[in-house]
């Protein structure tokens, strides 16, 4: 289980077992509010979204991160793994949703509204 809590200045990810309820991991990265803390599909890894306009996937063992992306211009309000875990998806307050590859070499490609997008109901996977 993952929360997000307050640190001094800044927020941080806290996971948990679901089986005793002791911490097991502090996840610090982001520099400002966290927005949304998402397990992939099969729990190995974390998907963070933040103020400071970076989405990080994290290792959910180690608590190291894999990959950071400077996903926005303006803070992340939300990102989630595909059903696959193979891409993240996020939305922030610039108004663009990016898909990149959850894998550390991955670049996060930039999808706006006047790029003949319409708008359509989110997937259930986005839904969560």
């Amino acid at each position: 289980m993952a929360t997000v809590d307050r640190d001094g200045k800044t927020d941080v990810v806290r996971i948990w077992s679901a089986s005793n309820g002791q911490r097991l991991a502090t996840l610090r990265g982001h520099e400002a509010l966290i927005y949304s803390a998402h397990y992939s599909g099969d729990g190995s890894r974390i998907v963070t979204a933040g103020w400071d306009g970076i989405a990080i996937v994290w290792d959910a063992a180690s608590a190291e991160p894999l990959t950071a992306q400077a996903a926005h211009e303006r803070p992340v309000l939300c990102a989630e793994f595909s059903p696959d875990g193979a891409s993240v998806v996020s939305t922030g307050i610039d108004g663009c949703v990016r898909r990149w590859p959850a894998d550390p070499l991955g670049f996060a490609r930039r999808l706006a509204a006047g790029d003949g997008l319409a708008p359509a109901p989110a997937p259930d996977w986005l839904r969560r």
